[in-house]
């Protein structure tokens, strides 16, 4: 099951986000700068095209609920460096 979110925005630009159970080779936006959140993993999973694609399970973050706000601050650098040129 994906659910799609459009949780907030960074530089007046829309985040598109994809949540799924298992980590995804491709998701909407994904191009784009559109974030995956994902849990399964364990945290082994790395995305090979350096995007956003985060295993949120809590065995990969420490045990702890982690907010999407939390998620923007640690990766709005990187989605403005990759997109936002």
């Amino acid at each position: 099951v994906l659910l799609k979110v459009n949780a907030f925005k960074i530089d007046k630009f829309a985040l598109p986000i994809t949540l799924s159970h298992y980590p995804l080779a491709e998701w909407e936006a994904s191009h784009h700068g559109g974030w995956q959140l994902h849990g399964h993993s364990h945290g082994n999973y790395r995305d090979p095209k350096g995007r956003v694609c985060v295993d949120v399970g809590v065995d990969a973050m420490g045990f702890c609920p982690v907010s999407l706000l939390e998620l923007k601050e640690r990766f709005t650098k990187r989605y403005i460096r990759r997109f936002r040129k």
